[in-house]
């Protein structure tokens, strides 16, 4: 009974104190010196951050990509509008002059009612090729906004990947300054007691023996 009550003794008092960090993980062994334990704090919260920055960035570089890729294909568009425009642009004078030119022909040459209808039919032509390049120029227009939005959406994808790293860092440096004294007891199954006896001697009784 003597020794079971030694031994409850050095569980519940005689416990040691290491360093933990909760947050990585992180836990001191008994015979870890304060620098052996700082280096271990720095291997191990240097692999947590590279893990995260890793997937922080493939993520990234799959976004970008994408965006990169519509860009090209909104660039692509804008261009395409641009040449159409100016085609339509191009139609649309070279034929109202025409057939403004053959109108008045028709009128000085003494056929005036052949010349009115024809400067009728042209300025109906010209009506309608101008709203052709008007509906032209307003999908040229989407277009153009479509592709200065994604620019900005890209642009912005390095602000934002550079504040999530910003929000990493923070969020190590809290688990880092988290670290707290953990408490190891002996296990009572490694406390060994010797055997003893304890006598109660009268006060003056001698030991010595001749």
């Amino acid at each position: 009974q003597l020794g079971q009550s030694i031994s409850d003794h050095i569980v519940a008092d005689h416990a040691l104190e290491v360093a933990e960090i909760p947050g990585l993980k992180i836990r001191a062994s008994v015979a870890d010196s304060a620098e052996e334990f700082a280096e271990r704090v720095n291997e191990v919260s240097a692999s947590w951050r590279k893990d995260r920055v890793e997937k922080l960035e493939a993520a990234h570089q799959t976004t970008v990509r994408k965006l990169e890729e519509s860009i090209s294909k909104a660039t692509e568009a804008v261009a395409r509008d641009q040449e159409k425009i100016a085609t339509y642009r191009s139609q649309e004078r070279v034929s109202t002059l025409s057939s403004i030119g053959s109108a008045v022909l028709s009128v000085l040459s003494g056929r005036k009612a052949s010349g009115v209808r024809k400067i009728g039919t042209t300025l109906r032509t010209a009506t309608n090729r101008r709203a052709i390049t008007q509906r032209a120029e307003v999908a040229a227009q989407k277009n153009q906004q479509s592709l200065e939005r994604l620019q900005q959406e890209l642009a912005s994808k390095s602000t934002e990947m550079s504040a999530a790293i910003a929000q990493l860092d923070e969020e190590l440096q809290r688990m880092l300054a988290g670290e707290v004294k953990s408490r190891i007891s002996a296990l009572k199954s490694n406390i060994r007691t010797e055997a003893f006896g304890v006598a109660w001697l009268p006060e003056g009784f001698s030991t010595n023996v001749g």
